[in-house]
């Protein structure tokens, strides 16, 4: 009978050292299930935020785009008159942009933005530039330069670079 004490007590021991090594075990998996979980969440947040930078980066640009076509048609004589010029340039709306945006890209549309609103001003004039006037011309090139500007900006804060191998945004060209 004495051999049994031993061996009982081996097993008790054992017993309980497997208890407590299958709670610290349970206890270390669910915390990394909850890191997990955790990281997961904020990796699909922060793709849905991608996404709709996304989105209205996209809208506002080609919002743009339309405004600089009429812009372009009317400078070079294509039948727009100044008020679809202007009907164009209050189209182009900003609220989406201006929530989701970086600052820099804030920034960028801001200055278009101003441009835009140069030009309301000076084809809202009694007598307005005719096409091919120099102002056109100068209004035109500073729609590209600050349209351009916003495009990278917007690339450069969804990530995305020309050697990525991932296509870059493109302003829709009607």
């Amino acid at each position: 009978m004495e051999f049994l004490w031993p061996l009982l007590g081996g097993a008790v021991g054992a017993a309980i050292i497997n208890g407590i090594v299958g709670y610290l075990r349970l206890r270390a998996d669910r915390r990394d299930a909850d890191s997990k979980w955790k990281r997961e969440q904020d990796q699909a947040h922060e793709s849905w935020i991608r996404d709709k930078k996304t989105e209205a980066y996209t809208e506002f640009l080609e919002e743009v785009q339309a405004f600089i076509h009429q812009f372009s048609r009317y400078n070079n004589e294509h039948g727009t008159t100044v008020q679809q010029v202007l009907a164009a340039s209050g189209v182009v709306k900003n609220h989406r942009l201006l929530l989701l945006a970086s600052s820099e890209v804030r920034m960028a549309q801001r200055a278009l933005g101003m441009e835009i609103n140069r030009s309301r001003r000076i084809l809202s004039q009694p007598q307005p530039p005719q096409p091919r006037d120099p102002i056109l011309a100068e209004l035109s090139h500073q729609f590209h330069g600050k349209r351009d500007a916003l495009l990278a900006a917007a690339q450069r804060d969804l990530g995305i670079t020309e050697t990525d191998g991932v296509p870059i945004i493109e302003v829709i060209k009607p």
